[in-house]
């Protein structure tokens, strides 16, 4: 449906959803693909959240938890966007007028406050936390995420009042890493997308073939199978050049090459990655070469012990130094450098969002002394490594 807007003031623009239509519905009155006790308890969840860090109004700014909280994302997160989600209060959208139309398509937020592109939308911003008389008390901004400017407009106009600035950058973010019957659900769909996909890209590993081909293979399946706009790109590349995140226009497969791929499938923003290292060999090998396969049990022996240790209350530095322990036991000068594992299965934005498709910054990593909890998805790093030749795959 077309959004009409009603002009306040000049150039500052509102629109409203009809009154009478059911809450965390679309602006028709019809359910959204994430139903509505799912966004009654996402924001149920999150107003706890901020209650426990003492913040009275919330915003929003970044992609993966607007999406996660209203199901609004837009290719212009670039410009000032955001949920203004008071404690107690109806909650509201900001974003530039051409992004606007697709709220009634997307959200269930029941108002949305907007300029044309000649004004400011962070003055607009600023008249709409007025109007709301939200300006006062507690702030919780993610501070992560916003840009500098937009920060000091905000910090500059909520000077006026007695409004403590707080950084809320792990407001929404504790809420969703834990995963609703629901998410696991999408998680799951997510992964048979991503194996299809994986096998795809590793059946066309072979000397001569262009990285850019098996990327472009694997999207294709990616797509074909089913998934949305990944958070990332599917990850084809070889150890050179080392830590590049993709292919290189002209690289070709070639014996000796480590080839690395990551993808994901994605199904409602939801992301179930996948990784694998394949080795070609080289015309004098016959076999894999010993150091691969004495990574190959490492990492092995890796999931045997940690996977086990993964339960709620759990340290995350715990699992990550007895994976790390078993990992640098190699005899081939192996330095562990990456983290253990990234929680993953977010609800990231399409084409991307801050988090990709990890969730934000909780790891198994050396630094993170937090716990698990029930209900969180990890990807673990370690590879499996397989050797292929032109003609097979072993």
């Amino acid at each position: 449906m077309g959004l009409a807007f009603e002009e306040v003031v000049s150039d500052v623009l509102v629109g409203q959803k009809p009154d009478g239509l059911p809450l965390f519905h679309g602006w028709d009155g019809q359910p959204l693909r994430v139903p509505a006790e799912e966004y009654k308890q996402r924001v149920t969840q999150t107003r706890k959240s901020m209650q426990q860090d003492g913040i009275d109004f919330l915003i929003v700014v970044q992609p993966e938890d607007l999406y996660y909280l209203t199901g609004f994302y837009t290719i212009g997160d670039s410009a000032p966007q955001a949920l203004v989600l008071p404690h107690d209060g109806e909650p509201f959208l900001v974003a530039r007028l051409i992004e606007c139309d697709l709220v009634p398509k997307l959200s269930w937020v029941s108002k949305v406050w907007t300029c044309t592109d000649k004004a400011s939308v962070s003055e607009v911003f600023m008249y709409a936390i007025t109007a709301a008389n939200v300006q006062d008390g507690r702030v919780g901004i993610q501070l992560q995420s916003i840009s500098a400017a937009h920060f000091f407009h905000l910090q500059k106009f909520l000077r006026k009042f007695e409004t403590e600035i707080v950084d809320g950058s792990k407001t929404v973010e504790r809420v969703r890493l834990v995963k609703s019957d629901f998410e696991k659900d999408r998680i799951k769909d997510a992964s048979v997308i991503s194996e299809a996909a994986l096998q795809s890209a590793l059946d066309l590993i072979k000397p001569g073939v262009f990285f850019s081909a098996n990327f472009r293979k694997s999207y294709d399946a990616l797509i074909s199978s089913g998934s949305e706009v990944p958070g990332y790109l599917p990850i084809v590349r070889t150890t050179d050049p080392s830590g590049h995140g993709s292919w290189m226009a002209g690289e070709e497969c070639a014996p000796g090459n480590l080839v690395f791929l990551e993808l994901s499938g994605c199904k409602f923003g939801h992301h179930a990655p996948l990784m694998r290292t394949a080795y070609i060999l080289k015309p004098e090998e016959t076999e894999t070469p010993a150091w691969l396969l004495e990574a190959e049990r490492l990492i092995q022996k890796t999931f045997e012990v940690c996977l086990p240790m993964m339960v709620p209350g759990a340290k995350a530095n715990d699992i990550d130094a007895a994976g790390r322990e078993i990992m640098m036991k190699n005899s081939f000068g192996l330095s562990m450098a990456a983290r253990l594992a990234y929680s993953t299965g977010s609800t990231s934005t399409q084409p991307a969002g801050h988090a990709g498709w990890g969730d934000a910054d909780f790891s198994l990593v050396g630094h993170n002394h937090g716990e698990l909890k029930g209900g969180r998805r990890f990807g673990e790093l370690p590879l499996t490594v397989k050797s292929v030749e032109s003609v097979e795959i072993s």
